[in-house]
């Protein structure tokens, strides 16, 4: 799995996960139902399949979502 973004909020979360899914990509967010642990945990991750990586990210950029810099 590969973690497009990392959100503080699980409504933006859902809406990169809807986004992709609006494209055809399968998005996961693993911490979704940890809504107590979130801040703790670092917020909720967008994962997709490796090998849908690179798509996912361009979806996302054609969407005014950019994936976050690289630290």
């Amino acid at each position: 799995m590969t973690t497009l973004r990392t959100c503080s909020e699980l409504e933006e979360a859902e809406l990169v996960k809807s986004v992709l899914a609006g494209s055809g990509v399968t998005a996961f967010l693993p911490e979704e139902n940890s809504a107590l642990w979130s801040n703790a945990i670092g917020g909720y991750r967008v994962q997709v399949e490796d090998a849908d990586a690179d798509r996912a990210n361009e979806v996302l950029r054609q969407a005014d979502l950019p994936a976050p810099p690289a630290s």
